[in-house]
């Protein structure tokens, strides 16, 4: 096995970088184009109402509680986040379609 110099790794680096940033992009297009459609509006309601009825779920185990909540909130907290960065026009839709 040969080992890379150090203009491949940068080469490697780059592209993979580049790889992101694409992926990114078209998961931001993704999200928008389903925000605009009334039925990827209902979806995104659905997980977003979601996010707070997993918290009252008990578990013994406090450390697995916290983690099932912290999760919730995060998913609910990155979707929040994506509606008013990339189409916040769509939110007040959203609401007013989903009460």
């Amino acid at each position: 096995m040969s080992l890379k110099t150090p203009a491949q790794i940068r080469d490697d680096r780059a592209a993979d970088t580049a790889r992101q940033a694409r992926r990114s992009e078209l998961e931001n297009e993704d999200f928008v184009r389903l925000m605009r459609a009334e039925w990827g509006r209902r979806i995104v309601a659905r997980l977003l109402k979601a996010g707070r009825h997993r918290s009252p779920n008990f578990e013994t185990n406090g450390m697995v509680m916290s983690r099932q909540v912290g999760v919730s909130d995060f998913v609910q907290t990155e979707l929040a986040d994506r509606i008013f960065d990339l189409c916040p026009e769509n939110y007040a839709t959203l609401r007013r379609e989903n009460p």
